[in-house]
């Protein structure tokens, strides 16, 4: 009987047609439908508030509690804004603070964890999330429970071995497609390449952890877009983690193989440079079973979609300093609006037919 040779990319004999699909633009239409606010935070297409607001906000915030309003929730937003703008131990002591006034308090509980998570302090942010779900388990919909494995995760895979990526298992597989010459211009179709150990349907990574920690993938794929969305999208760990979590099932028309690979592709961008390659290397991984698509052209698809969300983001800001004082700041939908108006007002292009 054939035994799959572990730690080795090995060519198999037979092709296997179930693991194999096409590859079109209605591949990534179907993604996006199904994941719709994944592929717009990967793509860059949700947008964040600058760091001038935060400012402002700590400004505001220290001015209204020097004149008295010393309440809580202010407090929080105070903290917040620390935070935001990187300035966490000054937030861990605003809430600190606010911790001696009100020792049982939710929101300054998960805060806490939050800020500490953030500074590096894992074990001491994983308590104050933990004391967090003892106040209140169903807080955020569920997302600090989601937070909360997230952290438990790094610290068990920091514990087995330091260094990013946090998941081991893909270690060979990675080594072999990285010694492969020009492995991004490569189709990688399963009857070319394999993984070692395990197949390409077995779930791995944190998706996994969170499974054996009793969460499905709609609760932790709801609980790291939230992190992310309002707290950390470019975190090489959050997206290494949400790639994880779109390879969750990977059968066809259940996960998204391709969305999984832009992750892995940010996480590139974004993580130091030694460990880029083998992010590459992931990306390419996610996209085996599919034919004639390779990591290069899938590179050029998701910078080009980046590009999108980064006009929108100079939008969104160009139209925040434009907005009346006291008004909230504008949504992905509002600068969506802006662009169609903007559009409508231009001439047609010369030469173009008259209906």
């Amino acid at each position: 009987m054939l035994r799959v040779v572990p730690t080795l990319l090995l060519c198999l004999v037979v092709p296997w047609p179930a693991a194999a699909c096409y590859w079109d633009r209605d591949t990534l239409a179907m993604e996006r439908k199904r994941f719709p606010d994944a592929a717009r935070l990967l793509a860059g297409q949700v947008l964040r508030q600058p760091q001038a607001l935060y400012l402002d906000r700590i400004t505001e915030c220290r001015a209204l509690i020097a004149e008295g309003r010393d309440e809580l929730p202010l407090r929080d937003d105070l903290a917040v804004a620390l935070d935001k703008t990187g300035q966490h131990a000054e937030a861990i002591r605003v809430a600190e603070e606010s911790l001696a006034r009100a020792p049982e308090r939710y929101e300054t509980l998960a805060n806490l964890g939050t800020f500490h998570a953030h500074a590096g302090n894992l074990e001491k942010g994983a308590e104050f999330i933990r004391a967090a779900l003892r106040v209140n388990p169903q807080a955020h919909f569920g997302r600090e429970v989601v937070q909360l494995r997230v952290v438990e995760y790094v610290l068990a895979r920091r514990a087995a071995r330091p260094g990013l990526p946090l998941d081991a298992t893909y270690d060979d597989a990675i080594a072999r497609l990285r010694a492969t010459p020009d492995f991004e211009g490569r189709a990688l179709d399963p009857d070319g390449i394999w993984l070692g150990e395990g197949d390409l349907f077995e779930t791995r990574g944190f998706a996994a952890f969170a499974q054996a920690g009793g969460l499905d993938r709609d609760a932790a794929l709801k609980g790291l877009l939230g992190m992310m969305m309002f707290g950390q999208p470019d975190h090489p760990v959050l997206l290494e983690a949400l790639g994880d979590v779109l390879m969750w099932d990977r059968r066809q028309k259940q996960d998204a193989k391709r969305l999984a690979g832009w992750a892995y592709l940010r996480a590139a961008e974004v993580a130091d440079p030694e460990v880029r390659s083998a992010y590459r290397a992931r990306a390419a991984l996610a996209l085996v079973g599919h034919r004639g698509v390779t990591l290069r052209d899938e590179a050029v698809v998701f910078a080009r979609e980046r590009e999108k969300g980064r006009r929108a983001q100079a939008r969104a800001e160009a139209r925040a300093q434009r907005r009346p004082q006291g008004r909230a700041p504008p949504t992905w939908e509002d600068v969506e609006e802006d662009r169609r108006r903007t559009r409508a007002k231009k001439p047609p292009h010369r030469g173009a037919r008259s209906r």
